[in-house]
């Protein structure tokens, strides 16, 4: 199934460049919700009637992507709003479906990116969990737009590396639009050692869940600065064995097989059966004890040169500028 789609381009100014769609939800959930800046919570009414704007000036479609849709509508009634907000108008829903041992370890990358402290736990993918249970959430898209209008697609890069979201996403909506072999990844995982490293690190940083905003905004640019000189080791699927990567699949299992039943073709998932993990040792796991004070040390030592680097940086700026 395909939607033909000519290119929709937002202007610089525009109350969604640069920003996405996450204002949509917010409205939806109708609160002042924790992915949003007060400020641009103060823009609810805004986000709503500049889309209402957008929707009825274009004499093409548009595209509406947020992550939020799918980890915040969580209840009928939201997914409701949001289809009674495009009302009028034929829409069809795309999902990207990912197997969820590596839904865990990607959602545990970028937590600890925006300053988790905690070690990844597989107890977070439990059954029935909405973030990693498709039926959880599916349904009610399919009962607010329709089962024809839902569009389900495997996530997953193939082996010899060639598949591309992007790509893939473009030959759904039928459109011919070349994209650069490289340059355009962002928001890539960590690595193993990339992703524990900076976890310590953390203990030093405020986190996402801070009360003092402009902590963590900081914070961030720390992380960015010290983000390219991590030690590099283990791909990020080292952090699951292959029995706890064989327990998480299973929890969903059935669920699974439910979803390519009801929305893809048979044998779409069949891969999901296969596990390449990479086996942690004994003798990994006692290095990696005897390490753990060292490698605290050198975090908070880290960070605070972070901070320093932040100032620098900060200075430099506040220089030119007045330049």
């Amino acid at each position: 199934m395909s939607v033909d789609l000519p290119i929709y381009q937002i202007s610089i100014g525009h109350i969604f460049f640069n920003v996405g769609h996450f204002g949509i939800a917010n409205y939806i959930l109708g609160g002042f919700q924790d992915f949003v800046s007060a400020e641009k919570d103060s823009q609810r009414e805004y986000v709503v009637s500049a889309l209402r704007e957008d929707l009825d000036a274009a004499n093409f479609n548009i595209v509406l992507s947020s992550e939020h849709f799918s980890s915040r509508l969580l209840t009928q009634g939201c997914v409701d709003s949001l289809s009674e907000l495009l009302s009028g108008y034929d829409c069809s829903i795309v999902c990207y479906v990912r197997r969820q041992d590596e839904m865990i370890l990607g959602g545990y990358s970028t937590a600890v990116y925006y300053g988790r402290r905690e070690k990844l736990s597989i107890d977070e993918a439990w059954a029935g969990n909405p973030y990693f249970d498709y039926m959880q959430f599916l349904p009610l898209w399919e009962n607010a737009f329709g089962k024809e209008n839902i569009i389900v697609r495997k996530y997953g890069r193939s082996e010899d590396g060639e598949w591309d979201i992007r790509r893939d996403f473009l030959e759904v909506l039928n459109v011919p639009i070349e994209l650069p072999e490289e340059g355009l990844v962002e928001n890539a995982s960590l690595d193993f050692a990339e992703v524990e490293t900076l976890r310590l690190i953390n203990q030093s940083l405020p986190s996402f869940s801070s009360d003092n905003r402009l902590a963590f905004e900081r914070a961030q640019v720390v992380r960015g600065l010290i983000r390219p000189f991590l030690p590099t080791g283990k791909p990020l699927r080292s952090l699951l064995s292959w029995r706890e990567a064989k327990s998480i699949m299973d929890r969903f299992a059935d669920s699974n097989a439910e979803l390519e039943r009801r929305y893809m073709v048979p044998g779409a998932l069949a891969d999901w059966a296969s596990f390449a993990t990479a086996k942690r040792t004994s003798r990994d796991r006692r290095a990696a004890s005897r390490s753990s004070q060292t490698l605290s040390d050198l975090a908070a030592m880290i960070a605070a040169l972070g901070e320093e680097l932040r100032q620098v940086v900060e200075s430099r700026e506040t220089s030119r500028g007045n330049s």
